[in-house]
This record gives structure tokens, sequence and C-alpha cells, in this order.
């Protein structure tokens, strides 16, 4: 765990900062290369990203502070702004809807543009959940089955001697797994490193499969699919409580299903439509 990556200046700089930009570059250069392949305009790119990341911000804070209400009402205008928690399916949404707008401004295919940044934006989430793991966020369940995977996160003190942290450390004092004196969290999974490693992996088959796409929104729809599928899979081993259960489901794999449906629906509608568009 190392939250602050480096001090700049006196500046504490946050190693998800640190992480999310260098995801968003990673992205935008993956996604200027599909475009020049696609023969899109690349001002057409930075343009996207730029509406795109904004949206998926305000996306995942709004979905954060849905699931966590509590926050809202205690500072309604300070929770809006103050950079804390975000939910990834709540940021994509938001995302597609900038996308949709830019995409028609530009006078780009929806479906083209949404194929060219699909492989982009797994890349660029992989970057996000190292974030995650070295911020402490987004932690996994207790590692019973195999211990050897486990990490442990350390006590982090307040001013008062008391401790504030790291997350899991904390969820595990408070549920009585360990006392005061423990100077680590029981272990876990790093659950944030494995679906970094399943991000990057869909990145790279959908990169190898896009030469092969059959029609516009084909690689986007496996995209869905795919993400909702090892997105499902492991919000099982995640530890953090913040993610709001239904039914028990939490949200996150609520939105994986519908996610999964939206994937192979449009590859069953776009399919018997139009063939491949250049622009």
């Amino acid at each position: 765990m190392r939250p602050i990556l480096f001090t700049l200046w006196g500046f504490p700089i946050p190693s998800y900062g640190v992480l999310t930009a260098i995801g968003i570059l990673a992205a935008t250069l993956m996604a200027a290369l599909l475009a020049r392949r696609a023969r899109v305009s690349l001002d057409f790119v930075p343009d996207f990203v730029f509406w795109v990341v904004l949206a998926g911000f305000v996306g995942a804070r709004l979905t954060y502070l849905l699931l966590n209400p509590q926050e809202f009402r205690s500072d309604p205008i300070g929770s809006l702004f103050s950079g804390g928690g975000g939910v990834f399916l709540g940021g994509l949404a938001g995302g597609i809807l900038a996308g949709w707008w830019i995409s028609r401004r530009w006078k780009v295919s929806v479906w083209l543009a949404a194929d060219l940044f699909a492989p982009a934006v797994a890349l660029g989430h992989a970057f996000g959940r190292i974030g995650c793991y070295l911020s402490g966020c987004c932690y996994g369940c207790l590692a019973k089955g195999i211990p050897a995977l486990g990490v442990r996160y350390p006590r982090i003190d307040g001013a008062d001697g008391n401790p504030i942290g790291a997350w899991a450390y904390m969820d595990h004092l408070n549920r009585g797994l360990m006392d005061a004196t423990s100077h680590h969290s029981m272990p876990v999974y790093p659950i944030q490193l494995i679906e970094a490693f399943l991000n990057a992996g869909l990145c790279a088959a959908l990169v190898m499969y896009w030469k092969r796409r059959r029609f516009d929104g084909q690689v986007a729809a496996l995209y869905l699919s795919g993400y909702a599928i090892l997105r499902f899979l492991t919000e099982l081993f995640r530890g953090d409580d913040e993610r709001g259960i239904f039914a028990g489901l939490s949200l996150s794999q609520w939105l994986s299903i519908a996610a999964f449906v939206a994937g192979l629906a449009i590859l069953k509608r776009k399919s018997k439509q139009n063939p491949l568009s250049t622009s």
C-alpha cells in the first residue's frame, strides 16, 4: 500500500491520481492507433476523451453518492467535489452518454467510435485498479481459501494515536476480527491486481480481434459482455461493504448482468445490419 506516490514541492501526489492519469494517457494513445487504422480524424480522439472522462468522473461520483446517501446528507455540496469514492459502472454509463453526444457532433458513427474506445477503456481501467491497490480501496475479502495469496494492509494512526486506516484494517477492527494492538489487517485477496490483470487481458483480446470485426459495434459489444463476466466474478472476492447489496448481489453485479445482456443484444442486432464503416 502506497497512497502517496511521492511529494512534489511539498505537495503529496496520490498514487490513484497518478495511475488514473497514466491510464487515460495510455487509453488515448491506443484509441488514436485504432482511429488511424479506421481512417478517423485523430483530432476526434482527444475531444472524445476529454468529454467522456469528465462525464465518467461525474457518473462514478454520483453513483457512489447514491450508494452512500449519508455522505451526501452530511455535506451536500462538499461531497460532490470531494474527489472521494466512485463506482466504475456508473462512470461507464456517464461516459457512454457523453461518447454518443460527441460522436454525433463529429459525425462519426457511434458504433465505430465505441469500437475504437472499447479496448482503451479496458486498458485505462487496468491502470486504475492498480491505483486502487496502492490506495487501499476496493480491497478483497478474507483470504481463507488460498492464504498464500493474501495481502495485509497497515494500520494508519491519526494525530491522536488512534487508528484511522487503512480501509481494510478499520473494517476488520470494527468487525472484531482483530484488536487495536494489531499492526496490519487480516490477509485479504489482492482483488484489485487480479482485476487489473483481467482488464489488461481483455484489452489485448479486443485489440487482436479488432481486425476481424465484421460490423461496427462488435468490439464494443464483446467488451460489454466480457467485462460484465469478469466484474461479476471479481465481485465475489470483494471485501469492502460500500457497494450496495440487493437480493444477495451487489449493485455492480446487477449492472454486470444488465451489461452482459446488452452486449449480447447488440451482437444479435448489429450482425443483421450494416457492415463496417470508416467514419
